[in-house]
């Protein structure tokens, strides 16, 4: 799970690169996606699994349930968060420098918080998850 935040981390702070020129785009978005990517898989396995695998078995169905539905409660969360900071920058942005870097700086921010979000789901995943013990249990 650690993995696969900090991939998502170092993806978003890979798009922190962009400029309103647009030269080298390619050299920031295919590699920042891919990591994100691939990071948003291994992450949500891992939670998943783990959270699953604390709860009892009758209640492993409801468990995964409530999992899914908190991923996607926290995808609307983000975005209900980042894309507004991302829109406030710009228009505070917007009188001083052209339109084009008032917009990239929004977007700086944004990619910047959404490394911030995944620095304290790492933070959360290494205080308050626990690897479970096979064996001692009598399994």
């Amino acid at each position: 799970m650690v993995c696969g935040l900090l991939a998502i981390a170092a993806g978003s702070l890979c798009l922190l690169g962009i400029s309103r020129h647009g030269g080298g785009y390619l050299l920031y978005l295919i590699p920042s996606f891919i990591l994100m990517g691939s990071g948003l898989g291994c992450a949500s396995v891992a939670s998943t699994a783990s959270g699953i695998a604390a709860a009892d078995g009758g209640l492993q169905g409801l468990a995964s349930g409530l999992l899914n539905s908190a991923a996607q409660i926290g995808t609307v969360l983000g975005l209900a968060i980042l894309i507004p900071l991302s829109a406030a920058r710009s228009e505070a942005l917007a009188g001083s420098v052209p339109a084009g870097a008032a917009l990239v700086e929004g977007f700086r921010l944004a990619f910047f918080g959404a490394a911030g979000i995944a620095a304290c789901g790492i933070v959360v995943s290494v205080l308050l998850i626990r690897p479970l013990r096979r064996g001692s249990e009598g399994e």
